[in-house]
């Protein structure tokens, strides 16, 4: 099964506030710098930005992202819906330099399951979240080779 775009968005304008209509608090946590998303400050749970156009269906989305410290502190999120504080989803994230797979229930990020991959900080990483019926998936791979799989995190959910 291929996956529709549905939206996307390459970042290719000025530097400063996200903007193109996201939503949640992507300007106090994202900024673009030379045709990228950078976070500035925050969390994976303070740090929201949400594609204008919001899918609960099938579908997917992937990011080009540094590894930091110990957590990139940022994270990709499907199929969310509901508020802030009480919403639900599925995640990805980093964690001790681990790539976790999560369920958020009740605005409340629950690990499922991780990845085995040790992430090296500093390393470039372009991460892809799939949700295609009842499968969450999540792949890891070097942004300089995206076809070589570094790690592939995957659950069914009921």
């Amino acid at each position: 099964m291929s996956l529709r775009s549905i939206f996307t968005d390459a970042f290719t304008r000025a530097d400063g506030n996200i903007g193109n209509g996201w939503l949640g608090n992507p300007n106090s946590h994202f900024q673009i710098a030379s045709n990228k998303v950078t976070g500035t400050t925050g969390t994976y749970t303070s740090g929201i930005a949400i594609a204008p156009t919001s899918v609960l269906t099938d579908g997917g989305c992937s990011a080009d992202m540094v590894s930091g410290a110990a957590t990139l502190g940022e994270a990709l999120i499907v199929r969310r819906q509901g508020t802030t504080g009480n919403n639900s989803g599925y995640l990805a994230y980093v964690s001790s330099n681990l790539l976790r797979l999560g369920r958020i229930d009740a605005g409340d990020a629950q690990p499922v399951t991780t990845g085995t991959y040790t992430l090296k900080n500093g390393g470039f990483y372009r991460f892809v979240l799939t949700a295609i019926g009842s499968t969450i998936k999540v792949t890891i791979a070097l942004t300089s080779n995206p076809t070589f799989i570094l790690d592939t995190v995957a659950f069914a959910d009921a």
